[in-house]
């Protein structure tokens, strides 16, 4: 019996991260863990961390992601995952997809994260999968790195890190491997997204990714002397229209009622405001959608 399943079979009240926590007191070796989530889907995770540990308990990791994604890889295609972390968006994917087989293209900086990568690679042998060793920024060489031990999915581009990490420019790696068409991409790099775009600009101009998925947080951004104008800028002048599309920023009473709609992305119904301006004080992900994915 795997601890996950043991942890199943106890009451919700004692399903708490203080439980696995003292397993993990007593047997360190237990917090690496496959995970089973969202139902069918698979990974291999480091419970010691903390976010992880909470999809570990409840089973589950943002359903809402997968509901926004799905529609733009049901014929197939290729998925980046900028800022993979431990992979939950990928291989929520791997469980969940219906359709043609999907090419994963997965970037993280993390080189112990990426061992973990590795491992859940192997539970899906039949996948086309590539695990790229990087920070995604907009020019090549190195950067400094800072890795957070207590929430490694924190870790982030610093000059005080003591890591230097190789950098991947995405309009070099599309071009090098012949890519034509991303059909969907989530962007999670702790404030570092503006470089990342700036590093696919000629890909955005060419209209090679249908949808952007990225994370903005004011806070993040301003640490690295960003602001949200900088994450909207350059996908805006190059033929993208970003809308606010998560359900928690619908019930936001700073993005009015009446600017939500829905709209035909890419065939599919959903329910998106445009984004005019960012009243949020905090985070949110943001859908960047090419207009001809738009009807």
């Amino acid at each position: 019996m795997t601890l996950q399943n043991f942890i199943f079979r106890l009451p919700q009240f004692l399903r708490r991260h203080l439980l696995v926590q003292t397993f993990l007191s007593l047997a360190p070796a237990l917090r690496q863990q496959t995970i089973q989530f969202n139902g069918r889907s698979k990974v291999v995770a480091d419970v010691s961390d903390g976010a992880v540990r909470s999809y570990f308990l409840r089973g589950e990791f943002e359903p809402e992601f997968f509901a926004i994604a799905l529609p733009f890889l049901k014929n197939g295609g290729r998925f980046f995952d900028v800022g993979a972390n431990f992979g939950f968006c990928t291989f929520g994917l791997l469980g969940s997809h219906q359709g043609p087989a999907l090419q994963y293209h997965l970037f993280e900086a993390n080189d112990e994260i990426c061992g973990y990568l590795r491992k859940s690679e192997s539970l899906h042998p039949e996948s086309t999968i590539q695990i790229v060793r990087a920070v995604v920024s907009d020019k090549p060489g190195e950067t400094r790195f800072a890795i957070n031990p207590d929430a490694l999915g924190e870790s982030k581009v610093s000059e005080e890190g003591s890591l230097t990490i190789p950098n991947v420019v995405l309009d070099d790696y599309i071009e090098k491997h012949g890519i034509t068409s991303v059909s969907f991409a989530k962007m999670d790099i702790e404030g570092w997204e503006p470089m990342a775009l700036k590093g696919c600009l000629r890909s955005l101009r060419q209209g090679i990714f249908k949808a952007i998925y990225v994370e903005v947080v004011p806070e993040l951004l301003r640490r690295n002397g960003f602001s949200v104008e900088d994450v909207l800028s350059l996908p805006r002048e190059n033929g993208y229209e970003f809308f606010f599309c998560k359900q928690g920023d619908h019930n936001e009473a700073t993005i009015p009622a009446a600017s939500w709609q829905e709209r035909t992305v890419c065939g599919h119904r959903m329910l998106l405001a445009p984004v005019t301006s960012y009243p949020l004080s905090r985070g949110t992900d943001l859908l960047a959608v090419h207009r001809s994915q738009l009807t």
